[in-house]
């Protein structure tokens, strides 16, 4: 796992280990609903499991934990569609 590797304490990667167990299947399942495309949506979620642990302090609730990171990995899909979008010349 790519965010074990910005981790230094023990204790975080096991909490995030146990996350991404936990909820890998769901935002799996959101992030290919969307994209449709299984390489691109276990990027949205690799991508969303790492911008969660970087804005870990701005989760005020920890029991909305599972639509907190759900939007995160709704937010990486459109942020790749956006990034992948063709873009169409009117002139």
């Amino acid at each position: 796992m790519l965010y074990a590797a910005v981790i230094d304490d023990a204790e975080d990667i096991k909490k995030f280990e146990k996350i991404y167990y936990e909820y890998r299947e769901q935002m799996f399942f959101v992030a290919n609903k969307i994209l449709r495309d299984s390489y691109e949506a276990e990027d949205a979620v690799q991508n969303a499991i790492c911008t969660a642990f970087a804005k870990r302090d701005t989760l005020r609730e920890p029991e909305k934990f599972k639509p907190w990171i759900l939007r995160i990995v709704v937010n990486n899909c459109y942020d790749l569609c956006r990034k992948y979008r063709p873009t169409v010349d009117l002139a």
